[in-house]
């Protein structure tokens, strides 16, 4: 019999089709391209610096974290 497989670990329960957003640490660590991708899968500008690319994802995170509540 095949061992039974764990359901994907999730940092905390989304609903539909919401994307788990990164940490803070995770956006400082990509590299700019990895910004660009994660930046226009959410309708926000991806001009500028690795510097602007971190600082608008974290933003947009922090936003998007305070409409939930």
């Amino acid at each position: 019999p095949s061992p039974l497989k764990k359901p994907a670990p999730s940092a905390e329960v989304t609903d539909g089709d919401e994307k788990a957003l990164p940490s803070p640490k995770e956006i400082k660590k990509m590299k700019p391209p990895q910004l660009r991708k994660f930046l226009k899968s959410n309708d926000v500008d991806t001009q500028g610096n690795k510097k602007e690319l971190i600082q608008r994802c974290l933003d947009f995170i922090q936003a998007t974290k305070a409409a939930k509540t």
